[in-house]
This record gives C-alpha cells, sequence and structure tokens, in this order.
C-alpha cells in the first residue's frame, strides 16, 4: 500500500464527514429553492434535451432533489431508469420505470426499482448519466459516498454524465484516483460548467 493511497482514502474520509454534517445543516426552505434552480438548470442543458434515455438516482433527503427531474423526464417522453443495488457486491444496474410508483425502499434505505416489473436497462450506450457527489470540483471530479457503485458503472459504459451539486459544495480541486469517474458536466444552482 502506497501512502498515496492511504492519504487519499483518508482525505476522502475527511472530507465526506465534513460535507455530510453541511448537507445535514441545511434548512429546508433553502433546500427546496436550490433544488427548483437546479431542476431548471439541467432542463435546460442541451446533454438533457438531446437525450431520449435518463439515467438518474432516486435522490433522499440530503442529496440534490431528483424526484421533480424524473417527472419532467417522463413527461416529456423521455426514457428513465434508476439503480439497484446489486445484493453482496459493489455494482448496480438500472432499471427501467414509468413512474415513481414503480419503486420500492432498498439498500441504505435508497428507492429502487421493483426488478419483477422494471425491464433491465441493458441498451444505455450514449445516454445521459445524471450522478450524485457529496461535493465536485471545477475539473467534474466528484466526492461519492464511498461505495464506488457509480465509477464502476460509469468505467463500464460509454454516458454522457451530468453531476448534480449545490454551488457551495463546489470546490477547486479534489484528489481522486484512476478509478475515479470525471463528469462531462456539473449542474449547480448557478451558471457553471466543468472545466470552466
Amino acid at each position: 500500500m502506497t501512502s498515496y493511497a492511504y492519504d487519499l482514502r483518508e482525505y476522502k474520509k475527511v472530507m465526506r464527514s465534513v460535507c455530510l454534517r453541511e448537507r445535514r445543516a441545511m434548512g429546508e426552505s433553502l433546500k427546496r429553492e436550490l433544488d427548483e434552480s437546479i431542476r431548471e438548470r439541467i432542463r435546460m442543458c442541451r446533454e438533457y434535451e438531446r437525450a431520449k434515455t435518463i439515467l438518474t438516482y432516486v435522490s433522499s433527503d440530503i442529496e440534490v432533489d431528483t424526484h421533480g427531474i424524473i417527472t419532467d423526464a417522463l413527461s416529456e417522453g423521455k426514457r428513465v431508469a434508476c439503480p439497484r443495488c446489486v445484493r453482496g457486491t459493489h455494482e448496480m444496474d438500472f432499471y427501467y420505470i414509468r413512474s415513481e410508483d414503480d419503486l420500492e425502499e432498498g439498500s441504505y434505505g435508497i428507492y429502487e426499482p421493483v426488478t419483477d416489473i422494471c425491464p433491465l436497462a441493458s441498451d444505455v450506450d450514449g445516454a445521459l448519466c445524471i450522478v450524485p457527489g457529496l461535493c465536485f470540483d471545477r475539473r467534474g471530479y466528484r466526492l461519492g459516498y464511498g461505495g464506488g457503485y457509480y465509477d464502476r458503472y460509469l468505467g463500464a459504459h460509454r454516458l454522457v454524465t451530468v453531476g448534480l451539486c449545490y454551488s457551495f459544495f463546489m470546490v477547486g480541486e479534489l484528489l481522486h484516483g484512476r478509478y475515479d469517474a470525471r463528469m462531462d458536466r456539473v449542474v449547480t444552482n448557478v451558471r457553471y460548467k466543468a472545466g470552466e
């Protein structure tokens, strides 16, 4: 084990702790306002406008809200797929949903597609993938929750990737490893594009 690998793990652990604490301290009214701003901004993105298929996480209370984005995409006739963790692994698959009624509470209290009624999304190359993160940097790198689910999935598929982030969780530069996926764009509550 190199000292770099050890330092990177410790760095991410500390950063996650700080971000989680700050996320939990956000007021509900501020969060609703910022979520609505991000919802409007992602709908204006050319990546979203062009996409026929959207892969998106189902947000928890501390994440940028995706419930409105899911509703918008379905009403616009886009195909929407959400992730489900593969039990006993650090892998996930996406399944197409027709509405949020197709979701059930799953791993870690996260709502996931019901596999008995939702078809596996196996033809996703070129789709838009909306990716969660605790914070992002200006190059498009993200700090996730530590399971590696998204980095593995994104490494195995050719997708257009968009991270969602509150502007005050954007940082200049995050330390990252060679398997950490870089976003094509990060959408916040203010005008911003990864790489600017």
